[in-house]
């Protein structure tokens, strides 16, 4: 699963800025002959981490919805998220899955993408966890709350704090990994942790603790994305449409043959259907009318894509992670793609 850790990633990313510069992506060839050798199209290579809006990808490559819509794809899966954002940065790959949050870095340098895509938001998979001693959010004044500072459980976190009323100096945020706080958690060592999904599932399944708040009490908080160089945007607008049309497709497959669906994923993921089936209801995977609202109906609430930017970056900033958090983040995204039907 996707660890959503920010502070290490952030130092990859600017080793990598720094290395690469601000420029094009260089390293992949972003067009492959057709079969005639007379005509060009997009070569696309897609990063992928284990997700459950990315790997839909997977259903589409199996279900042959690439192929059909005439477009060359090379599905590329990484074991360490860190190191597919770097592949990305360094032009080893062209299209990314990530939280929109691990773009600002890269779109604060300079980098060369968009998000053209906005897959899914967390509406259950990431929560604030609460022991069995604890009973309501006045009760973790003064206590200890396990969280990987730094990361968008760290986040969540403050979001939930603000929404209680709760100040950040009422509790102490003891640094501690997910992997760490689940069995602490459950041996009873630490009653309050914020967690992803499957850490929390498996507290709550043991009976040691319940899910007081979670990303669904503010859809959109954590929104998962797909960036696309923005040489692949200019050069090929029309195979990126398809690959966003592609997209949208496998969505409503899915949507119509779960079963199936998480059979597909699961095996790619190397995971039972239950485990996946855990990771899938934990999120909510949009469509295209929710994606189109998103990226044009401007709001100060996380509907509105930029604004989950903004808030993102305004958080990283707090947390010394970035330089700066920029007045607006509306060029960080294209829209039209999802927009164009």
């Amino acid at each position: 699963m996707k660890k959503r850790v920010i502070g290490l990633l952030m130092a990859v990313v600017m080793s990598v800025l720094a290395l690469t510069g601000c420029g094009g992506s260089g390293g992949v060839s972003t067009t492959a002959a057709s079969a005639s050798g007379e005509a060009k199209k997009a070569s696309f290579k897609i990063g992928i981490y284990l997700w459950p809006s990315w790997y839909e990808w997977f259903v589409a490559e199996e279900k042959g919805y690439f192929e059909a819509a005439g477009l060359d794809v090379e599905l590329v899966p990484f074991t360490s998220y860190s190191d597919m954002l770097q592949a990305f940065y360094s032009g080893k790959i062209n299209v990314v899955g990530a939280t929109v949050c691990d773009m600002i870095a890269g779109y604060n340098e300079g980098k060369d993408f968009k998000i053209t895509l906005v897959n899914d938001y967390s509406t259950g998979a990431d929560a604030i966890v609460f022991g069995n001693e604890i009973s309501s959010p006045e009760d973790i004044k003064g206590k200890n709350v396990a969280v990987e500072v730094g990361t968008l459980e760290h986040y969540m976190l403050l979001t939930a704090l603000d929404k209680w009323g709760i100040k950040q100096d009422e509790i102490t945020v003891t640094n501690m990994s997910m992997s760490d706080a689940a069995p602490a958690m459950l041996s009873g060592s630490v009653q309050i942790a914020a967690m992803a999904d499957p850490y929390g599932a498996q507290v709550v399944d043991a009976g040691k603790g319940t899910k007081y708040f979670t990303s669904g009490d503010v859809p959109g908080l954590i929104s998962d994305a797909t960036a696309v160089s923005g040489e692949l945007i200019r050069d090929y607008p029309e195979d990126v449409q398809k690959l966003t049309d592609v997209w949208y497709q496998t969505v409503d497959w899915v949507n119509a043959n779960k079963e199936e669906g998480i059979e597909i994923m699961a095996k790619e993921a190397e995971l039972s259907a239950e485990e996946y089936t855990l990771l899938f209801d934990g999120v909510t995977i949009l469509t295209r009318d929710q994606m189109a609202k998103g990226f044009t109906e401007k709001k100060d609430d996380y509907t509105y894509v930029p604004y989950v930017a903004k808030q993102n970056a305004d958080f990283l900033l707090g947390q010394e992670l970035v330089k700066e958090s920029r007045e607006s983040y509306d060029g960080m995204f294209d829209g039209s793609f999802v927009i164009n039907k």
